[in-house]
């Protein structure tokens, strides 16, 4: 028995065994940080961290692919190991290590010289790699809780800002408030089932949803008081979720974070998070309560639509690029949720398509938002890049396409995700909306096309000596735009890889 219990432990390690490397991995540096931050200088420190956590992120990348247990179930349950979570964890890892690469430079420029800052990015990754592959909502919850408890100290990083402490109060209060929510969700659907697994709540709840389709029987769905808790704890569980990942109407916090937080804070918050938090909804959503789709397809549809017209009307107004930027992710959060809300094959094909080239194109925008700022100069603006044609072109053509890809113009790679997510949407009816997103597109296209106007034929108002990009940022710019660019031309292996994650919650 003593063997076999060991036996059962050792695959359950071994299934996480990435993960482990990972912290420990993690651990060392905040050794290594803190044995050494009065003995060195302190910009030299950081960059020995940010060069020393890419090589982690390396390597953790390369045990993901090498790990020989792809399908498992392990701790009692509570963990999930399959393609679904296999490709998004290696997405999740690209869009941290790209991110870090693109802010080493600002690190310096900022004076952000606390090691842990580092740290603090690597340990929220470490959640949301255990996220991803959360199968239970206690284990959920638990990852949620450790990457937005890093992401507070992250916002509020630029101790000598009140902007950053700003942010940083902002997204703990309302942060707070939306874990609350999240927590009463998954608390209600425990006591009304007395489940938190997601393989066996599916299991229960089949065949559940068909009361809501007999009008015979609907006074018997309404009284009944299980059905009701268990209906009110998905409610709850929807707005916690469109809470984390900025959708509308929950959307109040978002552009003020952004703009208050260090402008590498906003860039790993637009990129890493999406990924794992949208990963996670596809599973709880998919995997333990599709039988209920009812319950919660017309709050998603109802949210996608406020989430895209907010996204496109709200950032016409904006002059500052980080609220501009916000706003665009906001849009693009009601993109991707019009495609889970199609409940369909196409529809989790169409938004981890979607994820792959909005981190592309969020990569390459920061990137040159970081490269392109100094000590003595901020990017703040969105007329601050009126020069920038005539004193950087190539970096100017990269930005325009980046921005047309964005605005969804073919036959950019922006243009492909916005017309699947578009294709889905009308294979499952959803016709208005599908409308819609083609209306608010073009609306978009606005302020998009307005940024290129700026940099190509606006007269600058001051003159503006930017900072000289160094080789890393711009290798991450070019791979990025490149992608963009020709991802038209040979699309197949992100549509292969889509097609066996929407697989792994569809069998």
């Amino acid at each position: 028995m003593i063997d076999l219990v060991f036996s059962f432990f050792e695959n359950d390690f071994l299934a996480v065994f990435p993960e482990i490397f990972f912290l420990i991995a993690l651990l060392i540096l905040l050794f290594f940080g803190v044995s050494t931050e009065n003995s060195s200088e302190s910009s030299a420190l950081i960059q020995t961290l940010s060069s020393l956590s890419l090589l982690s992120l390396g390597c953790t990348f390369v045990l993901i692919v090498h790990n020989p247990i792809h399908q498992a179930l392990v701790f009692s349950q509570s963990l999930i190991l399959d393609d679904f979570s296999y490709y998004f964890k290696l997405l999740l890892l690209l869009g941290c290590a790209g991110s870090l690469v693109i802010s080493q430079k600002y690190f310096v420029q900022e004076k952000i010289y606390a090691f842990e800052y580092v740290l603090f990015l690597l340990f929220s990754t470490l959640s949301m790699l255990f996220m991803i592959s959360s199968y239970d909502f206690i284990s959920l919850f638990l990852t949620i809780e450790f990457q937005t408890l890093c992401f507070y100290v992250l916002a509020a990083a630029k101790r000598d800002s009140e902007f950053s402490t700003e942010a940083g109060v902002k997204y703990f209060l309302l942060g707070a408030f939306s874990s609350g929510i999240l927590l009463f969700g998954c608390s209600l659907i425990y006591g009304f089932t007395g489940m938190t697994n997601f393989g066996e709540l599916s299991l229960l709840l089949t065949g559940l949803g068909d009361l809501n389709f007999q009008a015979n029987q609907w006074e018997e769905f309404r009284g009944n008081t299980h059905v009701f808790g268990i209906l009110l704890g998905i409610l709850f569980l929807t707005v916690g979720f469109l809470f984390k990942v900025t959708a509308a109407p929950f959307h109040m916090w978002a552009p003020d974070v952004y703009e208050g937080s260090p402008t590498s804070t906003t860039a790993f918050f637009s990129i890493v998070p999406k990924i794992a938090l949208f990963a996670v909804f596809a599973r709880v959503f998919f995997g333990s309560f599709y039988d209920l789709l009812f319950s919660w397809q017309k709050i998603l549809l109802l949210c996608s639509a406020v989430s895209m017209i907010v996204g496109s009307f709200a950032a016409l107004s904006q002059h500052k690029i980080k609220r501009l930027l916000a706003y665009s992710s906001i849009g693009h959060v009601g993109y991707m949720l019009l495609g889970l809300s199609c409940a369909s094959l196409e529809g989790i094909e169409a938004v981890f398509i979607y994820l792959v080239i909005y981190v592309m194109m969020s990569l390459n925008v920061f990137g040159i938002l970081l490269g392109l700022g100094s000590a003595q100069f901020r990017l703040k603006y969105i007329s601050d890049f009126s020069i920038l044609a005539k004193t950087h072109p190539v970096l100017a053509f990269s930005f325009a396409c980046i921005l047309f890809s964005m605005a969804g113009i073919p036959p950019l790679a922006g243009f492909c995700s916005k017309f699947y997510i578009f294709f889905a949407a009308l294979g499952s009816g959803f016709y208005v909306l599908a409308i819609l997103g083609v209306l608010t597109s073009v609306v978009s296209c606005f302020y998009y096309i307005r940024l290129i106007k700026i940099m190509y034929f606006e007269k600058p108002t001051h003159y503006t000596a930017y900072e000289s990009m160094d080789a890393a940022q711009a290798l991450v710019i070019a791979c990025t735009f490149f992608f963009v660019v020709f991802f038209f031309f040979y699309p197949s292996p992100v549509f292969f890889i889509a097609h066996k994650v929407a697989l792994c919650l569809s069998i």
